[in-house]
């Protein structure tokens, strides 16, 4: 991807008719093109965004079940005591007709 984003303003401008996916096509294949040396800044990039993105998804799902933890607890009780509910055409009568008016075609 950061391959793509560095060099795809350079193949537009070389080539300006041609559309989205050609851009894309002739993007892989300058990949391709490449040697390890010249993929291996790309590379190195990817991984560091990669590592930094794992980092960061740790944190927020860290961050995130502790939340949850503390909701769950307070809200188990009040969950035990609400009455749960039934639906039924006359909570929702639009969708019980139009579903029945669909299907007696």
């Amino acid at each position: 991807m950061i391959f793509a984003q560095d060099n795809r303003d350079k193949i537009q401008k070389q080539n300006p008719s041609a559309t989205v996916r050609d851009v894309c096509l002739m993007t892989g294949v300058r990949w391709k093109e490449l040697s390890e040396t010249e993929r291996a800044p790309y590379e190195k990039q990817s991984e560091e965004d990669k590592a930094r993105y794992l980092k960061e998804k740790q944190e927020y799902q860290a961050s995130h079940d502790d939340e949850e933890e503390s909701k769950s607890d307070a809200s188990s009780s009040e969950e035990e005591s609400k009455p749960k509910k039934v639906y039924s055409s006359v909570t929702f009568p639009s969708l019980f007709l139009s579903r029945h008016f669909f299907f007696s075609w």
